[in-house]
């Protein structure tokens, strides 16, 4: 689950029976990176009016704002942190709009 490979419908059916989606592999490295060009450059523009958010952290912002959560891994704590870094900021519903789009 992620911005390209959203499952809105998913999302409802399960909040509606009280059941929590977790996002494996958000940001989509385990099967080799789901996150196109055009993904990472609409997130990167997108992160540039939040403060210079990464591209990870806008689609991880998009996932907790769609009403799942995630998980992450990583060896490197600057990764981790980066990860983290998600909750000072609130994507528009314009923004919102346009990771739902790249589905």
């Amino acid at each position: 689950y992620h911005p390209g490979g959203a499952a809105s419908k998913t999302i409802e059916y399960n909040k509606n029976r009280g059941v929590l989606v977790q996002a494996w592999a958000p940001l989509g490295y385990s099967l080799g990176g789901r996150f196109t060009p055009k993904m990472k450059e609409v997130c990167g523009n997108i992160g540039k009016k939040y403060g210079n958010k990464s591209f990870a952290q806008v689609a991880l912002r998009w996932i907790v704002q769609s009403g799942a959560s995630f998980t992450t891994q990583s060896k490197k704590k600057s990764h981790f942190e980066e990860d983290l870094n998600i909750f000072d900021f609130e994507l528009s519903l314009e923004d919102m709009a346009i990771l739902d789009g790249l589905a």
